[in-house]
């Protein structure tokens, strides 16, 4: 069956997928200008298929270049501007492709857009295992026991 995922992307956990999807709108109720948009775009390009050759979709895909220059931007200036809960979509996407993409180079572009948004907010970058045992589909995983443990 046809889908607008990426082939990569359905081949994630459910969880997964609906963090990169949480990611793909803008931000309600703030300039659509911004640090912001270019990385809503990126992720958008890694993750999904345009259904058309033409339109607004696929009009424009941010370089590397202007994606570290937008994370640079957005950790300096954009923090304070947006709420955390869009800011939180986008460090979890980014963090999402850092750990799955197919490519390499990809992994490598979103892993630093990650980690500077993680030191950014003065967080700490999850382990892959944390990170794989908060977005499994699995019912019975650790993540009940991990939750509890505050690890």
């Amino acid at each position: 069956m046809a889908s607008v995922l990426r082939a990569w992307v359905q081949g994630l956990s459910f969880c997964k997928q609906g963090v990169l999807m949480g990611a793909v709108r803008g931000c309600d109720g703030i300039t659509p200008v911004g640090p912001h948009k270019v990385l809503t775009k990126g992720i958008r390009m890694c993750c999904l298929k345009s259904g058309k050759l033409t339109g607004t979709f696929n009009a424009w895909a941010p370089t590397d270049q202007e994606i570290e220059e937008a994370t640079c931007e957005f950790t300096d200036k954009f923090y304070d501007q947006l709420p955390m809960h869009f800011a939180l979509h986008l460090l979890h996407a980014a963090e999402v492709i850092a750990n799955d993409h197919i490519d390499e180079k990809v992994r490598w572009l979103w892993g630093m857009v990650y980690t500077n948004m993680v030191w950014a907010m003065h967080l700490n970058i999850e382990t892959m295992d944390a990170y794989n045992i908060r977005l499994s589909d699995d019912k019975d995983s650790e993540a009940s026991e991990y939750l509890e443990q505050g690890v």
